[in-house]
């Protein structure tokens, strides 16, 4: 007789832990059984999915943005029992698209409820090397859900494509079925020979044991301690806050934006234009610290266009540059080796030309008074002003404050003493001091 193993390609791959919304385990299962009674026309229809697959494992490349999916059930290598991705022809997708020099930036399509543990961590270490070298946003269409979560939170970004999305179902599942009873009940006594208690654990036909039970359990839960952490890590979420969603349950995309699962939700149309505006070669230069800086930028100056934020910071610069005829040697010094440096100058001279952003006024405020760091200030981009705000009131200084080095009374004589400052701390703290610095002299009233 042929083993069903040689009928069925790759069959043991649908063995052993899963991450998967719990439905589609079951209908998979159901599937499975249905196959049984026509395998010879499974088997046959079988060839011809498999020369599909081996067809559309070539990764899609347009103007510079390569497309990946992960469609269906996850699996090592595509199930012939359902529509499935490979998690291994995905992963060897991404090493590609990091290491081509015509991709800029990387889609990750997910329609999928999630699939096997195995495969699954090491697609995700895959997409979140990717993503330290080029850009990765995630597009759900739909469902992305268990394993499928894990690998989308390692890219830069996730989108769901309308409200109705279905996003989380965070969890690891093993089925076990005990049909000792029926066994004995047919007459059948099944006798396992191993080398230890717990080998051949869960044998068709025989009971399952207490301790068998938390052996298997002890599996499914290392299995969740690596899924938590990936979305810990991927999401900048605190692994009380995973543990709290690791329910397995189901949030649609406007909760699932309010618990951080996602970040937006659009159109695809909408979602590839902005991303496409993100990938202008000035703005990125393929570097991830270009791009988080122009994202910085952006937030400041409340606009969706990249190109549009960096114009804005050239005029800005080069406004107070002439304006206020500051030395080569002090923007130097304004504009240090890092390049977050930069950016923390860039978005002062932006919260003083813009003092309705309440939150970088705030940002500044807290650099001046050394009650951030520029790590911080980076970072503080994304909370709530009131929140923030907040975070500066119960402050304590690092250092002690730079006071402003002002000699003399008149405006003339404070620009002058500006303009020969050369330390970043100490100009800052004169532009918090004298707002009027900020402005051409010209234009003052």
């Amino acid at each position: 007789m042929t083993p069903m193993t040689a009928l069925v390609p790759r069959l043991s791959d649908h063995f052993g832990a899963w991450a998967i919304e719990a439905g589609t385990a079951y209908g998979l299962l159901d599937n499975g059984k249905s196959i049984l009674a026509r395998l010879p026309e499974h088997v046959a229809a079988n060839a011809e999915k498999t020369s599909a697959a081996n067809a559309k494992s070539m990764l899609m490349v347009k103007d510079s943005i390569a497309f990946i999916r992960l469609q269906g059930a996850l699996m090592k290598a595509e199930s012939s029992v359902d529509s499935s991705s490979s998690t291994i022809r995905v992963r060897q997708q991404f090493k590609e698209a990091a290491s081509r020099d015509d991709v800029a930036g990387i889609v990750l399509f997910v329609d999928s409820p999630g699939g096997t543990v195995a495969g699954t961590a090491d697609l995700s270490a895959a997409i979140a090397a990717a993503a330290k070298v080029k850009p990765v946003r995630a597009f759900v269409e739909d469902m992305c859900c268990s394993a499928a979560y894990w690998a989308a939170s390692q890219a830069n970004s996730i989108t769901a494509n309308n409200a109705t999305a279905m996003i989380g179902s965070i969890g690891t599942i093993l089925v076990l079925t005990d049909t000792s009873a029926a066994a004995e009940k047919a007459g059948i006594r099944p006798v396992i020979i191993s080398t230890g208690a717990l080998k051949g654990s869960g044998a068709p036909g025989a009971p399952i044991t207490a301790e068998q039970q938390a052996y298997f359990q002890g599996l499914v839960d290392a299995a969740q301690v690596e899924f938590s952490a990936a979305i810990a890590s991927g999401r900048s979420l605190s692994a009380e806050a995973v543990a709290d969603l690791a329910t397995g349950q189901i949030w649609r995309a406007k909760e699932a934006q309010s618990l951080g699962l996602i970040d937006s939700i659009a159109s695809f149309d909408d979602f590839l234009a902005e991303f496409r505006a993100s990938l202008s070669p000035d703005a990125t230069q393929n570097s991830p610290q270009g791009n988080q800086k122009m994202n910085i930028f952006a937030k400041v100056f409340g606009t969706k266009d990249e190109a549009d934020a960096k114009n804005r910071l050239e005029e800005i610069e080069a406004k107070h540059t002439t304006e206020l005829k500051a030395s080569a040697d002090q923007i130097a010094a304004l504009t240090t080796a890092v390049e977050t440096a930069k950016a923390d100058h860039l978005i002062a001279l932006a919260a003083v030309e813009k003092e309705a952003e309440a939150r970088a006024s705030l940002i500044i405020t807290g650099l001046c008074d050394r009650k951030l760091t520029k790590a911080e200030a980076v970072a503080a981009m994304k909370l709530p002003s009131a929140e923030l705000a907040a975070k500066l009131e119960g402050a304590t200084l690092s250092v002690p404050p730079v006071a402003p080095k002002v000699v003399t009374q008149t405006e003339d004589e404070i620009r002058a003493a500006f303009e020969a400052e050369t330390d970043q701390t100490k100009s800052l703290a004169m532009l918090k001091a004298y707002p009027f610095l900020a402005k051409p002299k010209a234009t003052q009233e």
